[in-house]
């Protein structure tokens, strides 16, 4: 699905990574493990952008969809459920129950399925992101530390997922 060749990159003369090699093959789940700064976000936002900036070669097919969690916290839509179903793919619009069944995984009651996004907490406000973001077609999502603002119950949801 996506191949990785020799990427490297550099923040000014700092040397953040080099010689990345790597194939991510359909059904794979991949997890990044490192200390902070050591460019796991950089790596994932090259990904997106397939950006190959100070050398190496990211390949993927042009009709490779890749979703990642929007840290966007403004919304457009009414309601949480609203919200939601926008990120279902113009072929699923009738397929709310998904929309609904992520919501209540990431610990959303049905009351709340009507309530403005704006009246959530920011903790809150990524779950609905989150929840668009697994709702969307994809076959490949990128998550950058989505399990920040969620508890035990929410979290485990999102491993079954």
């Amino acid at each position: 699905m996506i191949r990785v060749t020799n990427l490297q990159k550099f923040f000014g003369d700092q040397l953040l990574f080099n010689d990345v090699n790597l194939t991510i093959g359909e059904g794979e789940k991949i997890g990044l493990i490192g200390r902070n700064g050591s460019g796991k976000s950089t790596f994932l936002k090259m990904l997106l952008e397939r950006d190959d900036s100070k050398g190496g070669e990211i390949e993927c097919h042009p009709s490779v969809v890749i979703r990642s969690l929007e840290q966007n916290l403004d919304f457009g839509a009414p309601t949480v459920l609203a919200q939601v179903c926008s990120a279902l793919p113009a072929d699923s619009v009738h397929e709310e129950w998904r929309a609904k069944a992520s919501l209540m995984g990431l610990g959303f009651e049905e009351f709340d399925f009507d309530r403005p996004p704006f009246e959530f907490s920011s903790g809150f406000k990524i779950r609905i992101r989150l929840a668009e973001t697994l709702v969307s077609d994809s076959h490949l999502l990128l998550l950058d530390e989505p399990t920040n603002y969620l508890d035990i119950v929410s979290l485990r949801w999102l491993e079954h997922f």
